[in-house]
């Protein structure tokens, strides 16, 4: 009847779903989107990183998905990729000989360790061969990872990261994981107390391990003070329980943070008025719209990563990195990143720890639509 909305009318998008190039395999279906959208927060990005300056052939715009489900846009990746490939390393003091990446398919975090010389070899283990293929071979992708593929110390293994990890006989100096969200049983089995366990074993005796982690990003955003508070839907405690039970004695939190309070972006926010105050608004009214938007769309690049040791060691204070280039990371930004409002658990418990035989429930919704995001529509093709 009139006015009356159907399921179908409900879980359709409000706009046409863009065109784009797409790949199809076994276990992905791959978007590669140039985006016709440009937001304006995208004036301020660049002036966090120097990599559109340093890097001219870096092609702009580039958004990939997986199922629907965005892996990185291309235009600030960067914040993502340099915490979590550069700050473990330099928080232990030492560049590991032999790396394990368990997904990390697009090759993005694999250019990030390729900087160190010191790197004898990478292993990465990605379950799906067409997106190894695909980073491999797709000029776009080439671009942005630099076609870290091609490096001699790369060895890529099409294979299920959980069974790959059980079954090696290998020893690693740090093991990197980059995998989604959960969202089902198969993807919870890869944040287990049993498969963590695995990890730990494969370990070298100063060796760590790192991992994105969803769990631990729900923060507020910060106030004028730059202070965060937790959300309830943070899930710390459920992400150290988990990792203290499969033998790590040292765990760490951190977050890739750019700072709020950037002089020179906050006078491109006035001078184009990205706020959209009125032309005479008052100048301290401008400077505490800017100041809101700027602690927004920084607080909106924050990643949850934890970092694990075998054994307790200190962590270095200042940022010391033998990698280059760097283009978002630097020594204010190292010690952001492991400032947080996580509280220190005295000893781990069974509560929220998430196993094989007990899975906990996920902390984001299963069922939702997959699709890529509105505003994001120009054809991209090779």
């Amino acid at each position: 009847t009139s006015g009356e909305s159907t399921l179908a009318e409900m879980l359709s998008p409000s706009k046409p779903l863009p065109m784009v190039t797409r790949y199809r395999s076994k276990y992905h279906t791959i978007d590669l989107v140039r985006s016709a959208y440009h937001d304006r927060s995208f004036y301020i990005f660049d002036l966090f990183s120097s990599k559109f300056k340093e890097r001219p052939d870096f092609p702009p715009r580039i958004l990939l998905f997986l199922n629907g489900e965005v892996q990185f846009f291309g235009d600030f990746e960067e914040v993502y990729h340099e915490f979590f490939a550069h700050v473990p390393i330099a928080a232990y003091g030492n560049v590991p000989e032999q790396v394990l990446i368990l997904g990390g398919g697009d090759g993005l975090l694999l250019r990030e360790l390729l900087k160190y010389d010191k790197i004898k070899k990478i292993t990465l283990v990605d379950l799906d061969p067409e997106m190894l293929q695909f980073a491999r071979s797709n000029p776009v992708m080439r671009l942005i990872n630099r076609g870290s593929f091609d490096d001699p110390r790369v060895s890529a293994v099409s294979a299920d990261a959980y069974h790959f990890i059980k079954n090696s006989t290998d020893e690693f100096d740090a093991v990197f994981m980059d995998f989604p969200e959960v969202s089902d049983f198969n993807l919870s089995r890869l944040y287990s107390v049993e498969f963590y366990s695995f990890v730990s074993a494969h370990l070298s005796e100063r060796g760590f391990a790192v991992m994105n982690s969803g769990q631990i990003e729900y923060l507020s955003i910060p106030d004028e003070k730059g202070l965060e508070e937790i959300s309830p839907r943070n899930d710390w405690a459920g992400a150290y329980n988990t990792l203290r039970l499969s033998g790590f004695k040292q765990i760490t939190p951190f977050y890739s943070r750019l700072e709020y309070d950037l002089p020179r972006a906050a006078a491109q926010v006035s001078e184009k008025n990205l706020v959209n105050l009125p032309a005479d608004a008052s100048p301290d009214k401008m400077k505490q719209a800017a100041a809101l938007f700027l602690r927004y769309n920084a607080a909106s690049l924050r990643s949850g990563f934890i970092m694990a040791a075998k054994q307790p060691r200190p962590l270095a204070s200042s940022f010391e990195s033998a990698a280059e280039p760097l283009h978002v990371i630097n020594g204010k930004r190292y010690r952001a990143a492991l400032e947080t409002p996580l509280p220190k658990f005295p000893k781990a418990t069974n509560r929220r720890a998430n196993s094989v035989f007990r899975p906990q429930p996920s902390w984001r919704p299963i069922w939702s639509i997959r699709r890529p995001l509105r505003g994001y529509g120009e054809v991209f093709s090779d």
